[in-house]
């Protein structure tokens, strides 16, 4: 798990490896847009249905390698505090960028 929840200055900027299995990202309530990609390998990002360690859910989004995708997170009560990435293979280093927005 990557525990980002404490972030306050923005943009934020954060690395870590990533493996076949989901690494949790728990983020901060006033990050509005999360970036997420990989030079190394194609990555897969997803929320609902996905766990801790376990293989990606069948509902996730691609990235392809040597791309970023940025998601607008919701707010209120509609959000969810976390989201999930998984390399399709290998072990890559993963670029996460939070910002307010």
């Amino acid at each position: 798990m990557e525990d980002l929840s404490l972030v306050s200055t923005f943009p934020y900027f954060h690395n870590f490896t990533a493996s076949t299995n989901s690494t949790k990202i728990l983020l901060p309530d006033s990050a509005r847009l999360v970036t997420s990609g990989s030079e190394d390998e194609a990555l897969y990002i997803s929320q609902a249905g996905s766990t801790e360690g376990s293989a990606p859910p069948s509902n996730k989004g691609f990235i392809p390698k040597g791309n970023y995708m940025p998601i607008k997170m919701a707010r209120g009560n509609l959000r969810q505090n976390d989201i999930y990435v998984a390399a399709k293979t290998g072990t890559p280093d993963v670029s996460i960028i939070l910002e307010q927005e």
